[in-house]
């Protein structure tokens, strides 16, 4: 058998030896059918149906094809005869005829918790294949529902509905979690019921496999039960006014509400709620109040709202608050909702309109001027709210949904008993006939006020409406015939025999009818540029009893049968001027319609095969054979046939030309036009042409339009032939792949298509395989032609193990194809992950060296051999720290170190102060003297970090080493340390730098290409979390290589803790990099003991007590730690004048001193500062000490940092006591200064 998933597909069949009963394979419902019934003869044979018939739109042809596409399903048996001069063959034949094939969405599971409590939130998940042969195509929605049984039916409650936009294969499945509320229903047993595609968007082979469903539980443990505690409202309110309304309520229930819950009010003749009660609503008219918030047993909540009173009838009422009213809660009971109070509607406002003022005469379109008074003579106050209105009435009874509302007004303010207002307005008068009418002036007009008289409320006064304009057609001018579609000139003549001016604008239109008199069904003359849209508007004036006024306009005839019609004008046609009368509006004048155009298809050129989806080029020519000439616009189109050469509605439209162009009697035309066929399988088709297609012309004769031509459509035929990827990779980085297309098939491949690379897992089927990438492919494909593309993949995050990597080509199917079976290729691909395992995290104690020597002396202002003791190098380049060998060629030098007392070693730190790739040999040089290579390669260190070697101890003890580079100029190495003993527990004091070793092992079957980051963090427990602080980080520079290790040693400060045990906690591939198989291993920990931290205090302070301002004073201060501790860090001290003997940034700053060397447990400095008293007012002063001034250091106690002195300062007075100058001067006369 056959199974067949696209309709498009053509399925080419092959008869068994004839003379058998012959089952052909099955084929689907309006799939193209194309059987050769004979293969064991040679010969030409007639043949034809000797009994039954073959399946509806198949039939059997003369040469012994079976062909056409079955528009029936079954199964269908008839009998063929084929025979020649000699030979005479019959035979039964079977042709099953299946259903489209169609997605069968099938529910798998249903999950949910079996017991919990009604109206609670429980958490649901499901699960839906595709058990049908087609892909299940967006979108359709899935719901679940609350059942007493496990049957869907009509009375089960909906609590969740998804729209489900996925695309689902054949086979394949989805999922989907969400949240769902129950509903509120009685404890006892339930079932939730899925049902997917629940409405049916989605046409599926079965619908009757939609539902599962699951049983479920339903508590009531602790249900809530809401009371009203109160209600407060005033004793009397009036009709139509305000009622401010406040409420309490509480759950005395023992379970938690829901989130939100209305409350309503009420206006009752009795304390007892009933259906007949009037519900309060606000002043905008929202009814009811939501309560937002969750409220837990004993809690309580109140609301309140400002309230308009019904129109009701003076007298003793209730007002009723009914908590929950929609019943959103689950409550223990309902009989306790409701709560009642008094409530007295006093006497209502009386409106009356007690006069107005109006013209008595007017026209259509006139403005006019009313003034209306209304007055209250109720014994309460009229609250605003209410609207007036004056009316145009045929009568003096009002009916406002008869009567004509010329405008309204709406007071402001309240109106108090006996009080009055007036109110003017401009109206227009509307169009209506000359007469007697009368004008109605009406107060409350919405009836929103309840009054104590309502017969009172309208006023009326007479308003005679005079004659006006009316326009009348006096001459209709148009040809005696005309041809359908020909565009004709038609020109009219009218009058304005009313006594008032016409004002513009109004439309006049044309018609064609089959009678002189105007109907619903007279067809509109267009222009020629759109149908029903042409009208003559006037811009000019039209005054009273005026003479003859003319119009001329271009329209065009309809498509309409040939014979006597009428050419009907309509002035003011859509009313737009107001006139007296209508009814003299028309006039018609007759119109022979000839007989049409008649245009015939006489040539279509195409080529006689091409690809599927190939462009072509088609021609075509048409003559229109009548002796009328064709009106434009009609439109020839082309399609195309996969069965016959008539046109049906299966066809496919390619094309289409609109032709805007006349054509006269016996003219013609040809065209031209590109279009693109289908994606078809290889067959027979046929190319019609359809002149006219939209019938826009009305033609002598319909049959002649059309015009087929054959066409054989080849297919190509896609297959990867090689695929170039490696044989090993790592998950989550790129894999660079070629791979190679070729067209096997009778036909060129047109563009576009994509091919596709998927993963599967070894075994699993290749249509299970998850996706990577899509490539597409632009270019035309001949036969027998390929092509070759490269690109990179991604692959997810998937374990190691064995998979395949899959190329589909044309994934999309967008070629049609001779052989689908071959587009695929499969290459076996091994995924090999890393997996960076963390170990020996620690603390180190090197030993240091105490000599050094090195091959080559440094240049001037270097050491040459400086690499003893602790590290103490600041920078990366120019400092006099390092050895730093002046050679500047690029031969090996070396550096020579001794650490005193021999020992057997466990690893070597160097401490580089440059870049990586310049140590290239470490050797170990025992107590003989005799050197041991340990390490070659190149570092990757950068600057200022250590280059680290880690190795099992040596059958010998060693007093020194030798560390070897190549490079051109000097080589930075600060430091050497032998390690004797394994990282191990951290023991310091807060601050302190300390060394830290550990060591990344790959144990994983692939490598690691690139770089990653480790990092290490200062913790107060084992776990890490985000409230840990980062210690340091580090780059780490692959490749790493499976079961190869990467040991590093940093040094880093310790943070700013008191003294206490925490944790230093190390994580390798921080970032997340790589994807590994095994993350548990990328952590470890070690523990750090702080000791007490340092404790400086100002212990001495000195200065002179006195002082003046601007003068010269000193300073000097003694400084202890007082601490347990040796300092870590450098600091700085500084000097202030203060107002007071605190510190605050109002004081001045006088001097400053950093330190810089260590200071131990109880040891002491004395530093002094020399500066210049400012600027300030005379009086008493502090001078202040404050150690650490910037807090730089970790203390145990700041509050002893600071000391103040008392200093007094005093300004200067200078005062003039003598001046001698000459007794005498003369004018301009210079002179020596005097004392």
């Amino acid at each position: 058998s056959v199974e067949v998933t696209d309709t498009n597909v053509f399925v080419p069949l092959i008869a068994p030896a004839f003379g058998v009963a012959t089952n052909l394979p099955d084929v689907a419902v309006n799939q193209s059918v194309w059987v050769y019934l004979g293969n064991c003869w040679s010969g030409s044979f007639d043949w034809w149906v000797v009994s039954n018939a073959p399946p509806p739109g198949v039939t059997l042809q003369a040469g012994g094809y079976l062909s056409g596409t079955p528009t029936e399903v079954g199964l269908f048996t008839f009998t063929v005869r084929a025979s020649n001069a000699t030979c005479v063959v019959e035979g039964p034949v079977s042709l099953r005829v299946l259903p489209p094939p169609a997605p069968d969405l099938v529910p798998l599971s249903l999950t949910a918790p079996a017991t919990t409590n009604v109206q609670t939130t429980i958490a649901v998940s499901y699960l839906v294949t595709n058990a049908g042969h087609a892909a299940a195509n967006p979108w359709w929605w899935d719901r679940i529902y609350l059942s007493a049984d496990a049957q869907w039916d009509s009375t089960d409650r909906e609590l969740f509905a998804a729209q489900i936009w996925y695309y689902v294969p054949a086979g394949a499945a989805y999922s989907l979690d969400r949240n769902v509320t129950l509903a509120c229903v009685p404890p006892g047993d339930w079932f939730l019921i899925l049902v997917v595609n629940a409405t049916g968007q989605l046409t599926e082979a079965d619908q009757t496999n939609n539902v599962i469903a699951t049983p479920i539980t339903l508590r009531a443990d602790a249900s809530p039960d809401l009371w009203p505690v109160s209600l407060e409202a005033p004793e009397s309110v009036e009709p139509g006014g305000s009622l401010f309304v406040s409420w309490v309520g509480t759950n005395t229930g023992g379970g938690l509400t829901p989130n939100y819950w209305t409350d309503r009010l009420y206006l009752s003749t009795d304390p007892v709620l009933s259906t007949n009660d009037v519900e309060v609503c606000s002043w905008w008219g929202s009814c009811g109040f939501v309560w937002w918030g969750g409220l837990a047993p004993g809690q309580g909540y109140n609301q309140s709202a400002s309230l308009r009173v019904p129109a009701v009838e003076p007298g003793d009422y209730f007002l009723l608050l009914q908590l929950d009213a929609d019943s959103a809660v689950c409550e223990q009971t309902k009989t306790n909702n409701t709560r009642a109070r008094p409530l007295r509607v006093a006497a209502p406002a009386d409106l009356e309109v007690v006069a107005a003022l109006a013209p008595t005469n007017a026209v259509p379109s006139d403005t006019i001027q009313v003034v209306v008074t209304v007055t209250n003579h109720g014994p309460a106050t009229a609250l605003p709210g209410w609207s007036d209105a004056v009316y145009l009435s045929a009568d003096a009874s009002w009916q406002a949904a008869e009567d004509l509302l010329l405008g309204w007004f709406t007071p402001a303010e309240a109106l108090p008993a006996g009080a009055s207002y007036t109110w003017t307005q401009t109206v227009q008068v509307p169009c209506v006939p000359p007469g007697d009418w009368q004008l109605l002036f009406v107060t409350d007009a919405g009836n929103t006020l309840a009054e104590a008289n309502e017969a009172n409320n309208v006023l009326v006064l007479p308003l005679a409406i005079a004659e006006f304009v009316d326009l009348a057609p006096l001459q209709l001018t148009g040809p005696a015939q005309a041809g359908p579609r020909e565009l004709i000139s038609v020109s009219w003549v009218l009058t304005n025999r009313g006594p008032q001016t016409a004002s513009p604008p109004w439309i006049d239109r044309l018609y064609l009818a089959p009678t002189p008199v105007w109907t619903p069904q007279a067809i509109q003359l267009g222009n020629g540029q759109c149908e029903g849209c042409t009208g003559f508007e006037w811009t000019e004036s039209v005054v009273g009893n005026s003479t003859a006024t003319s119009a001329t306009v271009q329209a065009q005839v309809p498509n309409v049968t040939n014979g006597t019609w009428y050419l009907v004008l309509r002035l003011n046609a859509d009313q737009d001027l107001c006139e007296s009368t209508v009814t003299n509006n028309d006039l018609a004048v007759p119109l022979t319609v000839l007989p049409p155009a008649d245009l015939v298809a006489v040539r279509l050129d195409a080529p006689t095969s091409a690809d599927s989806r190939q462009t072509i080029l088609l021609t075509w020519a048409v003559t229109n054979l009548s002796s009328q000439t064709a009106w434009p616009p009609w439109t020839d189109r082309i399609y195309l046939s996969t069965n016959d050469a008539a046109l049906d509605g299966s066809d496919e439209l390619l094309g289409w030309v609109q032709w805007t162009n006349a054509l006269a009697p016996q003219q013609g035309y040809s065209h031209s036009l590109n279009v693109t066929l289908p994606a078809l399988p290889a067959g027979h088709y046929h190319l019609i042409l359809w002149v006219d297609a939209y019938h826009q012309l009305l033609e002598g004769d319909e049959a002649n339009n059309q015009l087929s031509h054959a066409i054989d459509v080849l297919t190509a035929d896609l297959t990867p032939t090689t695929v170039q990827v490696a044989s090993s990779v790592t998950a989550q980085q790129p894999l660079p792949v070629t791979w190679t297309v070729s067209n096997a098939g009778a036909g060129g491949a047109q563009p576009w298509w994509y091919d596709q690379f998927a993963l599967a897992t070894n075994g699993a089927p290749t249509e299970q395989a998850q996706a990577l990438a899509n490539f597409w492919w632009g270019t035309p494909l001949p036969p027998s032609q390929s092509y070759t593309q490269s690109a990179t993949l991604y692959l997810p995050a998937l374990p190691s193990g064995s998979y395949q990597l899959i190329l589909r080509a044309d994934a999309g199917n967008a070629v049609a194809e001779t052989v689908e079976t071959n587009n695929t290729f499969v290459v076996p691909l091994t995924i090999a992950n890393p997996d960076l395992a963390l170990s020996l995290l620690g603390g180190l104690n090197p030993r240091w060296a105490v000599w050094a020597t090195a091959s080559s002396e440094a240049g001037p202002g270097y050491e040459a051999g400086r690499a003893v003791g602790p590290p103490d190098a600041l920078y990366c380049v120019g400092s006099t720290n390092g050895w730093m060998p002046a050679d500047t060629g690029t031969n090996l030098e070396w550096l020579e170190v001794d650490f005193g007392t021999p020992a057997t070693p466990l690893g070597l730190v160097v401490r580089e102060i440059y870049q990586p790739g310049f140590i290239q040999q470490v050797d170990l040089i025992d107590t003989n003297g005799t050197a041991h290579t340990v390490w070659t390669g190149t570092d990757r260190t950068q600057c200022m970090e250590w280059f680290t070697l880690w190795f099992d101890p040596p059958p010998y003890q060693v007093r020194g080493a030798r560390i070897w580079t190549s490079i051109a100029g000097r080589e930075q190495i600060d430091a050497v340390g032998l390690l004797t003993e394994p990282p191990g527990p951290i023991a310091g004091v807060s601050q302190q730098e300390v060394l830290l070793l550990w060591q990344v092992t790959n144990l994983g079957p692939g490598p690691v290409s690139g770089g990653w980051w480790d990092r290490l963090y200062f913790s107060t427990d084992t776990i890490l979390d985000t409230n840990d602080a980062l210690v340091l980080a580090r780059y780490q520079i692959g490749p790493l290589a499976p079961g190869t290790a990467l040991v590093q040693a940093l040094s880093a400060r310790l943070p700013q803790m008191d003294r206490g045990n925490y944790w230093l906690i190390a994580r390798t591939d921080d970032a997340g990099a790589y994807y590994e198989d095994n993350e548990a291993n990328n952590l470890a920990s070690v523990t750090v003991s702080l000791a007490a931290p340092p404790d400086l205090a100002v212990t001495s302070l000195s200065t002179t007590p006195t002082g003046c301002t601007r003068a010269t004073a000193t300073v000097t201060w003694t400084v202890t730690n007082l601490g347990s501790n040796a300092t870590q860090l450098s600091w700085t001290d500084r000097v202030y004048l203060s107002a007071d003997p605190a510190s605050d940034a109002g004081d001045l700053l006088l001097g400053s001193v950093a330190v810089t060397r260590p200071l131990a447990p109880g040891a002491s400095y004395t530093n002094s500062v020399t500066f210049s008293w400012p600027g300030v007012p005379a009086g008493g002063w502090y001078v202040l000490v404050k150690a650490d001034a910037d807090g730089a250091l970790f203390e145990s106690d700041e509050a002893n940092n600071l000391q103040a002195a008392p200093v007094t300062l005093s300004n200067p007075d200078l005062v003039p006591i003598a001046l001698e100058v000459p007794s005498t001067l003369q004018s301009t006369q210079r002179f020596q200064p005097l004392t």
